[in-house]
């Protein structure tokens, strides 16, 4: 029985560690949570750069997160999307889609499984071979 307490207890917690880091994150870095860096790396060093240096490659969630992708005036950037089927970075689902048309490319077997955005097409997505060596965006919490 106090097994069971301490996993109820312990749950509660981390449930609400949670919910705290989702506030300060959201919340606190909301306008300077997203980071450019201009150094060129493929999108698997690029993933490892921003796990090591802020929390990861960029989540783009909707439209007002892509909004501020591109306020940081980038060209192509890769941001954490990749087909597995299509998951970000952190392993989260991805529902909302920003793709230039006709992407999603390659589908059948193709190397192009990582997300690049492209701000020269108003900050569309496009497939591309994940080793590519490409500026990248990052996330802060």
């Amino acid at each position: 029985l106090l097994s069971l307490v301490a996993q109820v207890l312990l749950f509660n917690l981390m449930y609400n560690i949670n919910i705290f880091a989702h506030v300060y994150c959201n919340v606190l870095h909301w306008p300077n949570r997203f980071v450019l860096i201009s150094t060129k790396m493929n999108w698997t060093e690029a993933q490892s750069y921003c796990r090591e240096h802020h929390t990861d490659l960029a989540l783009v969630r909707n439209m007002e997160e892509n909004q501020m992708v591109q306020s940081l005036d980038p060209i192509e950037v890769w941001i954490g999307l990749f087909r597995d089927p299509w998951k970000w970075s952190d392993g989260s689902d991805s529902s909302f889609r920003n793709w230039n048309p006709p992407e999603p490319r390659g589908l059948n077997g193709s190397s192009e499984t990582c997300v690049a955005a492209d701000f020269s097409a108003d900050g569309r997505w496009e497939t591309l071979d994940c080793n590519v060596k490409s500026a990248f965006i990052c996330y802060k919490c």
